[in-house]
């Protein structure tokens, strides 16, 4: 689920506002993501190709009720309503993905856990069994200190709303968000490409090309904080699911490699942002970072810099690190 979206603007070679066909618009969409976003397009076209039963060689079998079709988040028939919901449409697929293809992996492998997902990191798919007793998310929040209680904590955390994932499926739903959250921010960031390719820029595009990515970028600090509490959570209160998940090696890795993914595509957005400032700058716009707000001529729009800076802080700190060392470890110190 996805409860931050900044909208982009109109890019591409489409008039802007123009309105597509309902199936040249699903053409459009998947093309700029082949074309701009593959990991994007990899999401969303190997979940389309995955079929909603899964057999076992012993007889067991997994059956969904439904696919959902990318398009329900694909907002309007233009050119910029494609592109700004492309990130959110990666996003939300990226949960199905996550989820299919984890009980396709489950019932090939014999895995006897009750419940998995399949990561796409690095390029492949890592499967994740459910070990371990699973509580529903709310029962960590007093482990975030309040000032750590930044925009996704009441959605993902203090909420309980047994229909969300962070509830239902506790420290692998949070898991599954933060995954989700890298995958939108790298649809994002990977969308600059088309920007750039245009031989023109409006000035809402160059503002709304940052919003789009500073908006989610923070969430990676968010999600490894909720996953690092319920993980001191379980040490304290249920030592016997601490000990699970520590011993769930495929989950400590797709911790440690989602981790290290998010956290280079921020390095990674953060280092082409003063080619990109120049790029704006060469097509006439008066466009200056200034941390908290950037700002494209007389309009400002708020980066979340704070936030991710309170988050980066707090992560880099004791308890974080030591809960952190545990996870690469496989071993309380």
């Amino acid at each position: 689920m996805r409860v931050f979206r900044c909208v982009l603007a109109c890019v591409g070679l489409a008039v802007f506002g123009a309105s597509l066909s309902g199936a040249d618009v699903r053409g459009r969409a998947l093309e700029i993501l082949r074309t701009h976003a593959q990991d994007g397009h990899r999401v969303i076209s190997e979940y389309n190709a995955l079929p909603l039963e899964f057999s076992s060689p012993s007889g067991t079998t997994i059956r969904f009720s439904r696919s959902t079709d990318f398009m329900q988040y694909i907002k309007g028939s233009s050119e910029s309503g494609i592109l700004g919901s492309l990130s959110t449409a990666v996003h939300e697929i990226c949960h199905g993905l996550t989820a299919r293809k984890g009980a396709q992996m489950r019932l090939s492998s014999g895995a006897a856990a009750s419940g998995g997902g399949a990561y796409l990191l690095n390029g492949r798919y890592l499967f994740v069994p459910y070990n371990g007793q699973i509580f529903p998310s709310h029962k960590v929040k007093s482990m975030i200190p309040k000032r750590l209680r930044t925009t996704r904590f009441e959605t993902y955390v203090e909420d309980d709303d047994e229909a969300m994932g962070t509830q239902q499926e506790g420290i692998y739903g949070q898991l599954d968000e933060w995954h989700a959250y890298y995958h939108d921010m790298l649809a994002s960031v990977d969308l600059w490409s088309y920007y750039r390719a245009k031989s023109r820029l409006t000035a809402d595009e160059c503002a709304d090309f940052f919003a789009g990515i500073d908006g989610t970028l923070y969430a990676y600090g968010e999600f490894k904080l909720y996953l690092l509490a319920c993980l001191r959570y379980a040490r304290e209160r249920v030592p016997q699911a601490y000990q699970a998940y520590l011993g769930n090696t495929a989950f400590r890795t797709v911790v440690l490699e989602l981790d290290q993914a998010f956290s280079s595509l921020i390095a990674r957005y953060f280092a082409m942002k003063p080619a990109v400032i120049a790029h704006m700058r060469a097509q006439g716009h008066d466009v200056r970072d200034e941390g908290d707000t950037i700002w494209i001529g007389e309009t400002g729009r708020g980066t979340f810099r704070k936030e991710w800076k309170l988050l980066e802080t707090a992560l880099s700190s004791q308890p974080w690190v030591r809960e952190f060392a545990a996870v690469r470890s496989g071993v309380w110190r």
